[in-house]
């Protein structure tokens, strides 16, 4: 994640112009080693290109060399639980510290979690946040939406993104989505509104196999998140001292410096973007 155009038309509307407006001021506000670092921000700046010039909007942000969290876990089709750990705890860090903050990201997904050459993760995209304690706006992406969203009814805007972080830990070790959207006509989700979170799991999982090879901690961790009750929800400092993240600790250690994985993590890490290397010149071949 570099220089990002959010805005590639002869003249920018006015409405994705206060967005970069309002983005751009959120993310001078504040600064954490866990969130990509705001550079510059350009409203109706022309761009001259060979056939013709385009007026753009733009946020620039720091460069984030490994690309997306994405990847890595559709690459290995899920990591595991420690990897897993390893870098969320991470997320969780900068989402405890936007909370703190009175900032709600509302956007919390793989696609927005960016990679560092040293494989530090950075939360980005910040076009939905917002400083309001509670709001009605219907917003976010459908995977990772809470259900008081969907109802279209005025919700608690930190609760959504702890029920974000729920559906991202789920996605990030099992590859899947644990539903296709947080409501009453989706089956998986009906599940864990009628209280019958076994059947979820195995629903969502596709066998009792891959759900015996799940930590109980995690099961637990998840559950809460994806409680349907935003007031059973945990808060994020809740999350962070949880214990499926008591071991994340060892496994690297974080500084003004930078972070620093042990051995084991950064040889998996470079495995999993072998595999992405592959892949990426396996299409290009193809094509």
């Amino acid at each position: 994640m570099g220089r990002t155009l959010l805005s590639s038309c002869l003249k920018p509307p006015q409405r994705k112009v206060n967005k970069n407006l309002k983005e751009a001021k959120l993310l001078c506000s504040f600064s954490h080693k866990n969130i990509v670092r705001f550079l510059e921000c350009g409203i109706d700046v022309e761009l001259k290109q060979e056939h013709m010039n385009k007026n753009v909007s733009f946020i620039a942000t720091e460069l984030a060399e490994k690309g997306s969290l994405f990847d890595y876990i559709k690459a290995s089709q899920g990591l595991n639980e420690r990897l897993a750990r390893t870098l969320s705890v991470q997320i969780v860090e900068a989402i405890e510290f936007l909370h703190s903050k009175g900032i709600s990201h509302r956007d919390i997904k793989p696609e927005n979690i960016f990679l560092t050459q040293k494989f530090e993760c950075k939360v980005g995209d910040f076009g939905f946040a917002t400083q309001n304690i509670t709001d009605d706006t219907y917003c976010g992406s459908s995977c990772y939406m809470a259900p008081e969203i969907y109802k279209k009814k005025r919700y608690n805007c930190q609760a959504t993104d702890i029920f974000s972080l729920g559906v991202f830990f789920f996605f990030m070790v099992t590859g899947k989505y644990p539903f296709a959207c947080a409501d009453v006509t989706d089956s998986k989700f009906k599940a864990i509104l009628t209280g019958k979170t076994s059947l979820f799991w195995r629903t969502a999982l596709g066998s009792k196999k891959r759900l015996s090879q799940l930590s109980p901690e995690f099961i637990e961790l998840v559950t809460l998140c994806l409680s349907p009750d935003p007031v059973h929800r945990p808060t994020i400092s809740e999350i962070y001292t949880h214990a499926w993240f008591k071991t994340a600790a060892e496994e690297y250690s974080s500084s003004d410096n930078g972070t620093v994985y042990s051995d084991e993590i950064s040889s998996e890490l470079l495995n999993i973007e072998s595999e992405i290397d592959d892949i990426s010149d396996t299409f290009i071949s193809f094509h």
